[in-house]
Formats: C-alpha cells, structure tokens, sequence
C-alpha cells in the first residue's frame, strides 16, 4: 500500500546566511547578473528540489539563486510560501462578513480609481461596452486572487483587461465571459491536444491543477496556446473554492524535447495569463525535465517567470517514476497525472470534459 508522503512543518524554516547573497550582488545586473555572478549551491536540498538529491552544477547554481532570493523574503513571506506549496492555508474567518467585504470592495474600487488613465485604457472601454463584467462576484473574485488586497487587486484587474483586449480583439474580449463559441480553429486545436489543459482532479488540499507538455503542443499560432490556456483557467475562477485557495502548475518536460518549440515571447504570455492578470493565484511552480536541453533554459523560465513564481518554483528531475512520487509530497497524486508510469499522454478524459463543456455551452 502506497501513501503519500505529508509535508514539513512549516515553522523553524532554516535560513541561510550565506554572505554570497547580499541584498548589494543580488541587484546587480537584476536576475540573470545575479544568478550567473556569484551564486552557489546553498539551495540543494534546502526546498527547491528533492533533499539530497545530486545535481550538477548548472542546476546548483540555479538553485543557489533561488535559495539567496527566498532568504531575503521576510518570514511571513517565507511562511507564507510553504503554506502555498503545501496547501495548508487557511481563510481568514472575517472574510465571511459581507460588511468587510463590500468594504474591500470598496478600497478596490478606490484603488483603480487612482491607476493612471493611460494604464488602464482597456479597462475604462471595458466599463462603457461590458458593464455587465464588473458585478460584486466579478471584483471579489480579483480581491481574493491576491489574498484580499485592494491595490494588488487593481493592478490584477487593470492588467487583465490589457491583456484580454490584446490576446482577444475587441470583438471576442468585451463579453461578460469568454465561451467556447469564442475560441478559433487553432484554440480549438491547442485546447484539445491536451498540451496544455486543467487536470480531472486535484491536489490533496483541493487546488486545481494544470499541466503543460510542451511535446504535445498542436497550434496554428502561438497566441493559440495562450487563450486556449486563458479559456481554461476562466472556467477555473468560476469555482470558489479555487478563487480562494489558488491553482497548481505542473510543467511537464520529461523525455526528449525539441528546442524549436521553445518562444520566449510566448512563454512570457503563459506565465502572465498564469500567475499575473486572471482572477486566480498560482500557489506552485513545479518543473519536471531529465533533457539535458532544458537545463539552460531554466534560467530563462524563471527570469521570466517574476519573483512571486520563482520563490513557489520547485524543480524536480530523474526518471518519470523517481518525479511523479517526489510530486506527491506536494499533495498532488500519480493518479491525477495525465501520463502512465513511462510518460505516455493519457487524454480521453480531457477529450471528455471538453465535449460537456461544448454540450453546456461554457
């Protein structure tokens, strides 16, 4: 009988006080100076992949990084981060009351009120052709992605229309919400192929979970990918209970990977649509690879990537076996993955789930 592993305490958390990581040599040269000047291998087993696990040295140095990066978050951030990947975060009861909440409401509203106009032209076009969009449940649903914090909410919520305008056009952007009426031949294509989709179950916290293989991407354009991923993650913010305790992502690159499918452009889209503009947070980051191609791109995804993502980013490599259980130590089961044990797609359910979607008209 297997079982899956339980988390850590999150309290006593070790601190390394390496002198390498200066607030002084982090800054320079932003991240990549950073990480390519001066860091070591402080991160190996300290949580950014499997204890005592050999890495090379490409990977320590990456790791070092985001060790020194993590040690400079207060220890509230810090808690605040394991609490995340191990989904053991609790709802603030007052968050209950509907006086306190229509008072954030409030203070978001206030919030972009005090956004500069010429930063949020999508979002004032938005306000005169879909009014519909900004109901109570529309704006907490922005308030809870980050955590209840009005300013943080305004920007989501600025940047989100910014976005939608640019990646939808005018004509499929200003509707209420984004059906699969709405979605293109090549949507249709990324959204089926399962390269990038919602999983059928979820963590042990239950946390949506979505899942990115690059090797099964199908396309027309890579803007393709990214609303099929958008139209994904929408239907996803529908749920309360994800609202409110965030979403899993599970980068899956094991096996052998053709660089060519590699666009930074388009990664950047992907991880903005993740983690940056939707009225969900991405709670963790988990990396699988064993081609040594996808080394030297790990520093790109994670410059990419911003620093809330990279401090929940967890790395893991070897065998598909040896990656699939240290995932389960984060709560997320081998039965939900969508791959057998030797890394084969698995896709009739996610087949399934899109035909009773077309059927509801979502």
């Amino acid at each position: 009988m297997h079982m899956t592993p339980m988390p850590p305490s999150t309290t006593g958390i070790k601190r390394s006080r390496d002198a390498a990581y200066t607030e002084k040599s982090a800054s320079g040269g932003g991240f990549f100076g950073g990480l390519f000047a001066s860091c070591k291998a402080t991160g190996v087993g300290t949580g950014f992949c499997a204890p005592n696990k050999h890495v090379n040295s490409h990977d320590a140095d990456v790791l070092g990084y985001l060790q020194g990066e993590f040690d400079r978050l207060s220890p509230e951030e810090q808690d605040q981060v394991h609490r995340d990947l191990y989904g053991i975060d609790e709802k603030s009861p007052e968050m209950d009351d509907p006086v306190v909440v229509q008072e954030l409401i409030q203070d978001l509203e206030a919030a972009i009120l005090n956004i500069p106009e010429k930063k949020k032209g999508a979002y004032l076009e938005a306000l005169q052709r879909c009014p519909e969009f900004f109901t109570r449940q529309n704006l907490l649903q922005f308030l809870r992605a980050d955590r209840y914090e009005p300013k943080k909410a305004a920007r989501r919520i600025t940047q989100h229309w910014e976005v939608r305008l640019e990646l939808w056009g005018s004509h499929r952007a200003f509707k209420p919400k984004i059906t699969m009426e709405d979605l293109g031949e090549g949507d249709l294509l990324a959204l089926r192929c399962g390269g990038i989709r919602k999983l059928q179950g979820r963590d042990r916290a239950g946390r949506a979970i979505f899942w990115n293989r690059g090797m099964d991407y199908e396309f027309h354009e890579m803007n393709d990918l990214v609303r099929a991923l958008w139209y994904q993650i929408s239907l996803s913010a529908e749920d309360e209970e994800t609202q409110e305790n965030g979403i899993v992502a599970i980068l899956y690159g094991l096996g052998s990977y053709s660089l060519r499918r590699w666009d930074n452009s388009n990664t950047r889209d992907l991880l903005k649509v993740l983690d940056k503009v939707m009225p969900v947070r991405t709670v963790g980051f988990h990396h699988l690879f064993n081609d040594l191609k996808l080394r030297s791109l790990v520093p790109v995804l994670l410059a990419l990537a911003g620093k809330r993502l990279r401090a929940r980013y967890r790395m893991h490599t070897g065998s598909v076996q040896e990656c699939i259980f240290e995932l389960m130590y984060f709560g997320i089961a081998s039965e939900i993955l969508p791959v057998d044990h030797e890394g084969t797609t698995l896709i009739d359910s996610h087949l399934s789930w899109i035909e009773e979607l077309r059927q509801q008209g979502r």
